[in-house]
């Protein structure tokens, strides 16, 4: 991409990063002071207070991060967990019939982060592609090195080599996927079945913890949309926000459970479910993981 409009989408990217970094930033410091009008506000949606104080930690980092050259899952992370939040508000106010520009707040917040998002998306696409021709030219100047028809020979039966072993781990990598996804996806499922028909058990707990009774239905919507994110990986980008907001669900729960005064066994178990999240979701980054099959032309290889 050429130097100027590199230069135009990182203007984009900041004006658009800033458009809702410095309002946040100055939520967050209310949060931070217990603002009279945020306390007025959680207890008008009827969740706990507790909940200031983690969400102002939440978002202090969150921001810092956003702003700062941070690695990249962890900025897709970010965004995740800030559109989620955003959303989050923005069902609250709706179910609770609140008036329409508490429900298009949130939700003007939600798409300037979008473009800020695929903003730096962009970028970091254009940088990669920048690296990768580069990558490539590298290996044309190495295959070009080689010494002969003997030389191709070698280097083709190596890869052969290399490439049965890898399908072999490729395939063992699937079915471990497969294990580790069914053993939260089906749990999430059942518990976003559990909210959906607001189960006696499900809806004590939800209320010992703090949180009003229609937060269930918002929490099934967004449990049913991140399972068929994950178990249909038709858009990589929404199966890594699922997992991101999944993460994010599971430490809300741990860090409800330990506010709301319960046991470190009880609250343990959110952590337990992470364990397992984050076991599927790494295996699937390594699936993804390019890996060298022969090509038909003797002597080469390309990734796939």
């Amino acid at each position: 991409m050429p130097f100027a409009p590199r230069m135009h989408l990182r203007r984009i990217f900041w004006l658009t990063t800033l458009a809702f970094v410095v309002p946040q930033a100055g939520f967050t410091w209310l949060y931070w002071q217990r603002d009279e009008r945020v306390v007025e506000a959680f207890s008008a949606l009827g969740y706990p207070l507790y909940l200031i104080g983690l969400l102002a930690v939440v978002k202090t980092v969150a921001l810092l991060l956003v702003v700062s050259p941070a690695p990249r899952g962890i900025q897709e992370w970010i965004y995740a967990g800030l559109s989620c939040e955003a959303l989050g508000a923005a069902a609250s106010h709706f179910v609770r019939a609140d008036s329409a520009w508490l429900v298009v707040a949130p939700l003007s917040f939600f798409c300037v982060q979008l473009a800020s998002y695929f903003s730096w998306k962009t970028l970091t696409r254009s940088e990669s592609s920048r690296a990768g021709a580069l990558s490539e030219a590298l290996s044309r100047l190495l295959r070009l090195s080689g010494r002969g028809p003997t030389f191709h020979r070698e280097m083709t039966g190596t890869f052969v080599a290399k490439h049965l072993d890898m399908s072999r781990s490729h395939n063992q990598l699937r079915i471990l996927y497969w294990a580790l996804t069914l053993l939260f996806v089906v749990p999430q499922t059942w518990a976003a079945v559990q909210y959906i028909i607001e189960a006696p058990r499900m809806t004590e707990t939800i209320v010992a913890l703090g949180y009003p009774v229609y937060f269930m239905k918002i929490l099934a919507v967004f449990k049913i949309a991140g399972v068929l994110a994950i178990v249909t990986g038709v858009f990589p980008t929404l199966k890594e926000w699922a997992y991101a907001g999944f993460t994010f669900d599971v430490i809300g729960a741990f860090l409800s459970h330990v506010s709301a005064g319960d046991s470190w066994l009880v609250a343990a178990v959110p952590l337990a479910v992470m364990a397992i999240q984050l076991g599927s979701y790494f295996v699937w980054k390594q699936m993804a993981v390019p890996h060298p099959v022969v090509s038909r032309r003797p002597g080469f290889a390309t990734a796939h």
